[in-house]
C-alpha cells in the first residue's frame, strides 16, 4: 500500500511538470483573444505598489493564457513586469489553488514516520546526509550555493562513510532529504500562505511561497523513492549489489575518480555524487525510480523559469482589438525574448543581423520521433554552467541567413563571450541542456564516456544527436551515437 501510494503521487507530479513543459511549445500557439473574450479570473497581484488585475482565456490549463492590466485599465506589456506578473500567476495557479502544497507537510511527515529509523549514526553521517540534502536545495533554486565547502568534510571521509556503511548511508540521506522537504513546507505555509480565494496576492509573498515549494518537491520526489526502497520489506536492494555500486560510483564519477581523499567537499561535489547515483542506478532496478526522479527534478528550476518566459510572452501578444489587431506594440518577437539577457541579444544582432529565434518545434511529433529529446526546456534557448565556473551561461539556437546556428554565451566578468559551436543548412529540432556525469556512446561500437561538465545538447529527429562540451577553454563536439 505504501509503495502503490507513493507512486501515485509521484504520477501525478510528473503529470504536472510534463503539463508545463508541453506547455512552452503550446502557449505561445494558441489563438488570441479578442479583448472582449477575456475572463476575470478573481483575482489580482499587486507589484510593487500598483494592482494589477489578472485575466485570462481558454479553459484552466497548461495553455490557458493570462493578460495582465494595470489600475487604469491599460493591458500591460513592459516585459519586466510582465515576468513577475506571470510568475505570480503560475504560483497562484499551480500551488495556491491546488489542494497539494498545502497538505505536501502531512504527506512528508507520513513518509518519514513510515520510513526507516537509524538508531545510531556518527557525527560525520549526519552531516554528509544533510549536505546532500543542501545540495539538492541548491540546484533546485538555481544553483547560487552550490559552490560552497561544506565545513569540515572531505572527499576521504565521504568514501568512508559509503563504503563502510552504503544502506546505513542512503537511509539517513532519505530522511535527512525528506526532512528538509517537511521544513521547506512548513516555511512556505508560515509565508503566509493566502487562502485559493483571496482577491489580492503580494508579489512577495507569491514569490516566496514558489521558491519554498520548488525546494520541498525537489528534495521530496528523489528522496520518497529512495525511503521506499530502503523500506524493511523492500528486498530489490540488497547489501551485496549495494557495496557493488558504491564501489563502482567512485571510479566513473567525474571528480570523484582522481580526487584527493583531503580534497574539501562543496554542495557542488555532492551533487555530482547524486548525479552519479542517478546514472548508474538506471541499471539497478531498485534505484531507477530514484534515478527518474532525480533527473527530472534537477531540470526543474529551468522548466518552471522557461514557462514563466513564455507565459510573459504570450501575456504580451495576447489581447486582440476591435479593428482584429493587437492592441500593443511588437515589443515581443521571432527575436526578443524577456528570459534573455539584453547583452545577448545585442551581441547577436551585432554578429548575425536579422537573426530570430527557431521556434518551429512541435512536440506531438519530435518526442514520437525522436526518444531521447526529452527536453523541459524550449527549443531556442537554455541555461547551464557549462564551463564549470559556478555562473550561468547559455545557449542559441537562431536561423540566419537559411542556416541553423547554435552560439554558446559563456559568462565572462559583467558580459558573455561568445562561442559559435554549430552552423548547419538544416534546423535541429531543439537544444537541451545534458548534465554533468551524463553518459552518452559514440557511434564506435562499443566506447562509452562521461560528460566532466554540462554541457550543450543539439538534436534533429533526422540528423542525429550531437552534443558539445568545453573543454580547455574550447567547445568540442563529442559524438552521442543516436
Amino acid at each position: 500500500m505504501y509503495r502503490y501510494f507513493l507512486k501515485r503521487r509521484c504520477e501525478r507530479f510528473l503529470a504536472k511538470i510534463c503539463l508545463m513543459i508541453v506547455s512552452l511549445a503550446i502557449v505561445s500557439q494558441c489563438q488570441s483573444p479578442k479583448c472582449s473574450q477575456l475572463v476575470a479570473a478573481g483575482y489580482s497581484i499587486q507589484f510593487p505598489s500598483h494592482v494589477y488585475r489578472v485575466t485570462t482565456f481558454g479553459p484552466a490549463g497548461p495553455n490557458q493564457l493570462h493578460v495582465f492590466f494595470d489600475e487604469n485599465d491599460n493591458q500591460v506589456t513592459d516585459p519586466s513586469v510582465l515576468q513577475q506578473l506571470a510568475s505570480g500567476a503560475w504560483t497562484h495557479d499551480n500551488v495556491i489553488v491546488p489542494p497539494d502544497a498545502r497538505n505536501g507537510a502531512s504527506l512528508v511527515t507520513s513518509l518519514i514516520q513510515t520510513s526507516v529509523q537509524i538508531e545510531t549514526y556518527t557525527t560525520v553521517q549526519e552531516l554528509l546526509a544533510r549536505s546532500m540534502a543542501e545540495a539538492l536545495k541548491a540546484a533546485a533554486t538555481g544553483g547560487v550555493t552550490a559552490s560552497e565547502a561544506v565545513e569540515n568534510l572531505t572527499v576521504g571521509m565521504l568514501k568512508s562513510e559509503l563504503l563502510s556503511s552504503p544502506r546505513s548511508f542512503l537511509i539517513l540521506s532519505a530522511r535527512e532529504g525528506l526532512t528538509a522537504s517537511l521544513n521547506a513546507y512548513s516555511q512556505m505555509l508560515a509565508v503566509p500562505f493566502p487562502a485559493s480565494n483571496a482577491t489580492v496576492f503580494r508579489i512577495e509573498d507569491l514569490n516566496a511561497i514558489k521558491g519554498f515549494y520548488l525546494q520541498a518537491y525537489a528534495l521530496y520526489l528523489p528522496n520518497s523513492a529512495l525511503a521506499a526502497k530502503l523500506m524493511p520489506n523492500a528486498s530489490q536492494m540488497t547489501d551485496q549489489a549495494l557495496t557493488s555500486f558504491i564501489g563502482q560510483l567512485f571510479t566513473v564519477t567525474p571528480g570523484f575518480s582522481a580526487a584527493n581523499d583531503n580534497q574539501v567537499l562543496t554542495l557542488r561535489s555532492l551533487l555530482t555524487l547524486q548525479k552519479g547515483i542517478a546514472n548508474l542506478g538506471t541499471g539497478l532496478t531498485a534505484l531507477q525510480d530514484y534515478s527518474q526522479d532525480l533527473n527530472l527534478v534537477l531540470n526543474l528550476a529551468n522548466a518552471e523559469q522557461r514557462t514563466i518566459s513564455q507565459l510573459a510572452i504570450a501575456a504580451a501578444n495576447s489581447c486582440i482589438g476591435p479593428d482584429g489587431r493587437p492592441l500593443i506594440p511588437a515589443q515581443v518577437n521571432s527575436n526578443s525574448d524577456p528570459s534573455v539577457p539584453d547583452a545577448i541579444q545585442t551581441a547577436l544582432t551585432k554578429s548575425y543581423p536579422g537573426w530570430s529565434f527557431v521556434k518551429t518545434y512541435n512536440p506531438s511529433e519530435t518526442r514520437g520521433v525522436c526518444p531521447l529529446v526529452k527536453s523541459p526546456f524550449p527549443p531556442y534557448f537554455i541555461s547551464g554552467d557549462f564551463d564549470g565556473d559556478g555562473k550561468t551561461d547559455y545557449a542559441a539556437l537562431i536561423s540566419y541567413a537559411g542556416k541553423g546556428i547554435v552560439v554558446v554565451f559563456l559568462a565572462r566578468g559583467a558580459g558573455f563571450q561568445a562561442f559559435p559551436v554549430f552552423s548547419t543548412p538544416y534546423i535541429p529540432d531543439t537544444l537541451m541542456v545534458l548534465p554533468a556525469g551524463w553518459t552518452y556512446k559514440d557511434s564506435s561500437p562499443k566506447h562509452f564516456g562521461t560528460l566532466a561538465l554540462a554541457s550543450v545538447g543539439i538534436f534533429g529527429c533526422e540528423h542525429g544527436a550531437i552534443a558539445f562540451t568545453y573543454r580547455r577553454g574550447a567547445f568540442v563536439e563529442v559524438d552521442t551515437g543516436e
